[in-house]
């Protein structure tokens, strides 16, 4: 299923290439028709949050989130192009920024302003966020010996199926 998923993200990347050959190029986590698109550091021990500009709508948001500095007001940077060419210029900004919020606030803060954004989670939080506890997307199970485990349901709902009986459709 790994596999699946990469092919078809892909895809469009591949058609690009073979009809135009030597059309991609890396960009490592940055995105290749708009900037800033990344992962920036946040305040703790490795901790990051990505955040994605797509367009030019969500850099004006992104500059009333960061307060409008005057950096991101060069008139310049009102077109991907121009923000694509000074990647590097505005990642540092923005990563000096991002550097003081943890990665939860970050996220709040960029969301509400309508700027895609979201917190790297380890697999130890996933239990407890609230977006998945309000999707049930886990459950406790009884071992054999009665102790209680938490594990994953069903990977969707079925008014006339059990979770277990989900599981095995697949």
């Amino acid at each position: 299923s790994q596999a699946e998923t990469l092919l078809v993200q892909t895809g469009t990347l591949l058609v690009e290439e073979a009809l135009h050959p030597g059309a991609m190029v890396a960009t490592g986590n940055a995105g290749r028709h708009a900037a800033p698109w990344g992962v920036y550091p946040c305040a703790g021990d490795d901790e990051w949050c990505v955040v994605t500009v797509r367009d030019d709508g969500d850099w004006r948001r992104l500059r009333g989130a960061l307060g409008d500095p005057r950096w991101a007001a060069d008139p310049d940077l009102a077109c991907a192009a121009e923000r694509i060419a000074r990647r590097a210029e505005i990642d540092a900004r923005l990563a000096a920024w991002t550097r003081d919020r943890s990665p939860r606030a970050l996220t709040a803060i960029l969301q509400a302003a309508g700027v895609p954004a979201g917190f790297m989670q380890r697999p130890t939080e996933l239990e407890h966020d609230p977006h998945l506890e309000a999707r049930d997307v886990f459950r406790t199970f009884a071992m054999p010996d009665g102790s209680p485990r938490t594990i994953e349901n069903a990977p969707f709902r079925a008014d006339h199926m059990s979770p277990l009986d989900a599981i095995y459709a697949l």
